[in-house]
């Protein structure tokens, strides 16, 4: 939820839900924890108060580096012995599973964003670490 966040700060909890294809009800657990470490908090928009809009705060900010290195760390130990030409093979056909189930069930739900799987190389890691660096960098936090 952090990383959605992180792309999309400010988003309704509806649209982090889509986003980790989940449903919106399943998130507020977790949207619990995290305002209860205030990692998160949520915002009713003025006009219609049933809407809460999720904001990450400067905590969570600066917990995100901490955050990915612990992220990188995983991925690289339990991809140990699989060499960069194997992943991006596996990632290939994971993308065109994804691809043929998003064709052949009519999966409208998913739009561009979710349909690109996030791999597990080192390369892709990184430049989403980056996007999300350049995310926080020109968000402005409040």
């Amino acid at each position: 939820m952090i990383n959605i966040l992180i792309l999309f700060n400010g988003i309704t909890p509806k649209r982090i839900a889509d986003k980790l294809e989940l449903e919106a009800p399943s998130l507020i657990p977790m949207m619990d924890k995290l305002q209860s470490l205030e990692l998160v908090e949520r915002r009713s928009v003025p006009k219609d108060r049933r809407i809460n809009i999720i904001y990450l705060t400067k905590k969570a900010e600066s917990l995100y580096d901490s955050m990915y290195k612990c992220g990188l760390s995983i991925t690289k130990s339990v991809t140990t012995g699989i060499d960069n030409d194997q992943l991006n093979l596996v990632n290939k056909y994971l993308d065109t599973i994804l691809h043929n189930l998003v064709d052949n069930y009519n999966l409208d739900i998913f739009n561009q964003e979710q349909i690109t799987t996030t791999t597990t190389t080192t390369t892709t890691t990184t430049n989403i670490y980056k996007k999300s660096k350049s995310a926080l960098t020109k968000s402005k936090w409040k």
